[in-house]
């Protein structure tokens, strides 16, 4: 009997690891037509008190509708968390503050910030359609043009404050992308887990990227030599050996 359940635990084990295998291999390699699924056309329409016959009059598929959604969702307006943590800047920074403690301070909520933006949700259900479904990458990243040039006119003035300069070959553009994505990281792990990043986190990774991204002006290192000038090597072994050798 000890045998026979045993054979049956495993058998049973195996069919879980199969299942679970399968949910895996589903989500990347079929994805995200579904990623979508909760915004059926019964559901907006119900949810903006219509029907869905007034919906399919203004789309004439769900899929024409999402392309619109996201255009919708991606509106330079829309990015009110990249606003608002500006606006906290500029506050502390009158009340007198030196940069560092400004900007510290006002990156403390962005990470809680950034996990309920509207826009953070929806490029986490766009992510992986596009990284299978090109004519969709191709759709929704015209959308990004706007939204980088209004980040561009915000960097632009910052760096004015600072009186920096963008050091290449990073441009305005990509700074803005990578500070969003360095927000968006972080709120993943923080929605979470609150608690495992101290609250200074996303001030303290942003100070510390101002000089790999800008420059003062008569600094003419680009990207590449600044780095190598910071020095950051392997130490030997304790045998003496260079370990990066």
């Amino acid at each position: 009997m000890a045998k026979s359940r045993t054979s049956h635990d495993k058998a049973s084990s195996q069919t879980r690891a199969e299942l679970l295998e399968a949910g895996l291999t589903l989500l990347m390699e079929q994805p995200a037509s579904a990623a979508f699924g909760h915004l059926t056309a019964a559901k907006v329409a119900n949810q903006a008190g219509r029907t869905t016959g007034a919906f399919f009059h203004q789309w004439p598929t769900l899929e024409a509708y999402l392309q619109d959604f996201i255009g919708f969702v991606l509106r330079p307006s829309m990015s009110k968390n990249l606003n608002d943590t500006v606006e906290r800047l500029l506050v502390e920074l009158g009340a007198g503050k030196p940069f560092a403690e400004a900007l510290t301070a006002a990156g403390g909520p962005v990470p809680e910030e950034t996990a309920r933006d509207p826009q953070t949700v929806t490029e986490l259900l766009m992510w992986n359609r596009a990284l299978h479904d090109d004519e969709f990458r191709e759709a929704v990243a015209t959308h990004y043009e706007g939204l980088d040039g209004e980040a561009r006119l915000t960097y632009e003035g910052l760096m004015e404050l600072l009186g920096r300069e963008v050091r290449p070959p990073f441009t305005t553009e990509t700074i803005g992308s990578a500070v969003t994505a360095v927000a968006q990281g972080l709120a993943l792990r923080a929605s979470m887990t609150p608690g495992h990043y101290p609250p200074q986190m996303f001030g303290w990774m942003v100070l510390a990227l101002i000089p790999l991204f800008t420059r003062e002006p008569g600094d003419g290192r680009e990207a590449q030599a600044y780095v190598d000038g910071l020095g950051v090597d392997v130490v030997p072994d304790a045998d003496g050996e260079d370990l990066s050798a």
